[in-house]
């Protein structure tokens, strides 16, 4: 069945080219109006149609990895094997599959170092934010003496949402990045 398809995937193919090339040559034969863009759709169709198809009913060869292999001795020099020979017995050998290889396993890794804690920092003095003006441009960078006060200021009145105060010219959420 899959050569059927596969020989229709051919000569659509073939068809198609042709049939982009000289659409009237298909025009004469099929006795249709064709151009290219019908060529494309009707011979293009055909061929991945004909494509899927001889895919889906492929067949799909066996394999026989897992059973073991024998051979048939004809000729030996062992003496017994010469008289069973003689006898009109043939011996058979299973040779053995061949072997997984060895899985290795993954070495052991080191138990994880606890990652030093950083030390706490005491919180930065801050203004009384009772008396941080938001409604103006009121600060600027020399206003603070750190770039931590400045940053409160600029969180505090809405941060990158609203720097009212031009706190932050990158945009980058840090404000007063010069000050110390």
């Amino acid at each position: 069945m899959d050569d059927i398809f596969l020989l229709l995937f051919l000569v659509s193919f073939i068809v198609l080219v042709v049939g982009l090339i000289n659409p009237s040559f298909l025009s004469r034969h099929f006795r249709l109006q064709l151009s290219r863009k019908r060529v494309l759709i009707y011979f293009g169709g055909a061929v991945v149609l004909f494509f899927v198809l001889s895919g889906i009913f492929a067949e799909i060869p066996e394999s026989n990895t897992d059973l073991p292999i024998t051979e048939t001795k004809t000729q030996s020099q062992d003496t017994n094997e010469v008289d069973a020979e003689e006898a009109g017995v043939e011996e058979e050998v299973i040779l053995p599959t061949p072997a997984q290889p060895p899985v290795s396993q993954p070495a052991p890794q080191p138990a994880p170092q606890p990652l030093p804690q950083p030390i706490p920092q005491p919180p930065p003095p801050q203004q009384q934010q009772s008396n941080i003006t938001c409604s103006s441009n009121a600060y600027n960078c020399s206003d603070f003496s750190t770039q931590a006060e400045a940053q409160n200021v600029y969180e505090y009145c809405g941060g990158v949402d609203n720097d009212i105060h031009r706190l932050d010219r990158d945009e980058d959420g840090i404000a007063c990045e010069t000050l110390p």
